[in-house]
């Protein structure tokens, strides 16, 4: 995330010009040039301004993940205070941005990850934390929790957890549709993240007061780009991952 270079016609009204720092949701589909390149084309909906406490390694990383986990939780799955979250997130930049995001607006919040990244969940606001590796998960979840209003998918884990939901809860997933066996009663969503001005720009705002905050950003050069992707798909990630392109 830099700076506007240039704008067009549609950003006359729009309030930004050339120099503003801006974040984008940068995605494939998106920006067909690829994501990883210098310059890139957007459209007013997918930027935001950039937050002025994050520098602009930090500030990268946030709209893909933080929209993520704010569209589901709260604008799909509709979280209102008080209500059971059950993330099986673990503590990449998802996870990071969704723990948050439940504990804002005053859900409990469970969640799924690794034993070792248990105090950093506890940090962002999880009220419980249940070990990935466990062979008695369920039973742990249901002693803690009892029956959840929402689950957040990012692992996988569907399958395993569909049983600890309420009657008229919601299952949502970020990595297609779940395969659940037999009937079920309860909402069951496959997710994607899509561009919005506005839900950004909330997302700004509260890190900026510092009521959410930017995850860990391991930072890799831009000839080192493999090895970034190699780190990523090991699945052992505690926040973000961003590339310095020069």
């Amino acid at each position: 995330m830099r700076v506007i270079e240039q704008v067009g016609e549609e950003f006359v009204q729009s309030g930004f010009d050339v120099g503003d720092e801006v974040i984008l949701l940068c995605k494939k589909e998106l920006v067909h040039n690829g994501t990883c390149a210098q310059y890139c084309t957007v459209t007013h909906s997918m930027i935001a301004r950039k937050p002025k406490n994050l520098n602009f390694d930090e500030a990268a990383t946030v709209p893909l993940a933080s929209l993520t986990a704010w569209q589901d939780l709260l604008v799909l799955g509709k979280l209102q205070p008080g209500k059971k979250a059950l993330l099986c997130t673990g503590s990449g930049g998802v996870g990071s941005f969704a723990v948050q995001i439940a504990h804002y607006i005053g859900a409990v919040v469970g969640v799924i990850g690794r034993q070792s990244n248990f105090e950093y969940l506890r940090s962002l606001g999880a009220d419980c934390v249940f070990d990935i590796e466990s062979k008695n998960l369920e039973t742990e979840i249901m002693t803690s929790m009892g029956k959840v209003d929402l689950v957040l998918d990012a692992l996988s884990m569907a399958y395993r957890v569909a049983p600890l939901i309420k009657p008229g809860g919601k299952l949502l997933s970020i990595v297609g549709y779940p395969k659940l066996k037999g009937a079920f009663d309860f909402e069951v969503h496959a997710t994607m993240v899509y561009p919005e001005h506005s839900e950004l720009t909330e997302i700004g705002s509260l890190i900026e007061i510092g009521r959410i905050k930017c995850p860990p950003v391991e930072t890799y050069p831009m000839d080192q780009v493999q090895n970034a992707l190699e780190k990523l798909k090991s699945g052992n990630v505690k926040g973000k991952l961003a590339l310095q392109i020069p």
